[in-house]
């Protein structure tokens, strides 16, 4: 009975869970390790997400589809986020796995790829002299690089030589937050509470009265196949 409920929840949760999401997603997993502190002032402007600031919506231009997104040495691009992910903070000391998802509406034609910088890492590929070692010997902060591009199929235009259209800047919203277990998110662990529950409800009273019902269908089938023989005997 127990594995059978198992088997319910896992099944629900497989297939509900998609349907609560809007639109489309991009996810990236990381480990809170610690690293070397460094700061970057090229970084002071750059927006923070942490504990009780997680979630912002941003709007962004993706670049044209077959751009190149492999530079890290300047940080101008108006196709990309730059983001700094503080997870120092006391509230989320206990947590060793978070996840970064973007969300944005599927009316808007666009692929984002996210990657995740520790200072070290940062500081290997982006060419700053004035990096610096910081007074902190360690820190768990990251960095989110997030870069659009543009997937909308155009119409040709008759003149060769002119310019695509720019695409529109696309909504989205950016969601920080930690893995329960290393892998359950926050923000999902309300609904497979309720999941289990659910399952555990149906478990112990639903699954026994079908256990019955079926075992008295059974039964009953047995008693008729033998009332048959019975007859055909004598």
């Amino acid at each position: 009975m127990l594995s059978a409920a198992l088997a319910l929840l896992i099944l629900t949760v497989t297939f509900l869970l998609p349907s609560m999401v809007r639109g489309n997603t991009e996810i990236v997993n990381f480990d809170a390790q610690e690293s070397r502190d460094i700061t970057f002032p090229v970084t002071a402007d750059w927006p923070v997400l942490k504990f009780g600031e997680a979630e912002r919506i941003w709007r962004v231009s993706p670049a044209p589809p077959h751009a190149s997104n492999q530079s890290t040495a300047v940080f101008a691009s108006p196709h990309e986020l730059w983001l700094i992910l503080d997870l120092d903070s006391r509230e989320w000391a206990r947590y060793t796995k978070f996840t970064l998802r973007i969300s944005w509406p599927a009316s808007s034609p666009a692929d984002f790829s996210i990657q995740i910088f520790s200072p070290e890492l940062l500081a290997s590929v982006v060419d700053d002299t004035t990096a610096q070692q910081s007074f902190q010997p360690s820190t768990r902060r990251k960095y989110a690089r997030v870069s659009l591009h543009d997937t909308a199929v155009r119409t040709p235009t008759s003149r060769p030589d002119s310019e695509a259209p720019s695409a529109e800047p696309v909504p989205f919203v950016v969601l920080l937050e930690p893995l329960y277990f290393g892998v359950l998110p926050a923000s999902v662990t309300p609904v497979v509470v309720l999941l289990t529950f659910v399952v555990s409800f149906a478990a112990m009273v639903v699954v026994p009265f079908v256990n019955r019902y079926i075992f008295a269908v059974a039964r009953q089938a047995r008693e008729e196949i033998a009332h048959l023989q019975d007859k055909q005997h004598t």
